[in-house]
């Protein structure tokens, strides 16, 4: 969707001033209205194409297979999320990736399927291009151990996230009913 920020089809007769707009533009109107009513965003990356089939992808952060989803790619589309609504006092959170699965491990020393290490990247990477960010990052575990997809935090037992990167906090958090961790970075006071 940031790739391509397609038009979007909305029912123009109840949303006059919606009906134009194309999808960053739609997804800041909401994160506007949501503060309006109090109400708190997280954005989340649920998967890496729209109509994908969500249980063939490899459960990766990327896909080097599709140019457009190389890592480097997805940090880029990030950027232009994060550009838009850095900024927004409601954006509570980033969800890091929805569900790792599949191939994704937690602490198997390969850069190309740690999840624990493509974390440290991202919130890296987006803390220092988009200071102004100052929410949360939400990251699930992987499906390993008979867990369901991203409820295996078993390998922060062994390797906990970001060692060396100051100024971050851990805690673990609900999300619809599942424990997962955060990490967010301390304000400024």
């Amino acid at each position: 969707m940031i790739q391509k920020n397609p038009e979007i089809k909305v029912d123009c007769a109840r949303n006059e001033d919606l009906c134009q707009l194309r999808a960053l533009e739609l997804m800041e109107a909401v994160i506007d209205r949501c503060a309006e009513r109090g109400i708190l965003v997280v954005l989340s990356c649920t998967q890496l194409a729209a109509g994908s089939d969500y249980s063939k992808p490899n459960g990766l952060w990327y896909d080097d297979g599709i140019p457009t989803y190389k890592e480097e790619k997805v940090l880029e589309a990030w950027d232009v999320l994060m550009d838009r609504v850095k900024t927004k006092w409601n954006l509570f959170a980033l969800d890091v990736l929805d569900q790792p699965r599949h191939v994704a491990s937690w602490g198997a020393n390969n850069l190309k399927i740690d999840f624990n290490q493509y974390t440290e990247r991202f919130v890296t990477h987006i803390s220092s291009k988009h200071a102004e960010f100052k929410g949360f990052f939400f990251v699930e575990g992987v499906d390993k151990n008979g867990a369901f997809q991203g409820e295996d935090l078993m390998g922060l037992i062994r390797l906990s996230l970001a060692p060396g990167v100051e100024n971050i906090k851990t805690g673990l958090l609900m999300k619809h009913g599942i424990m997962r961790l955060s990490v967010g970075y301390k304000q400024n006071a």
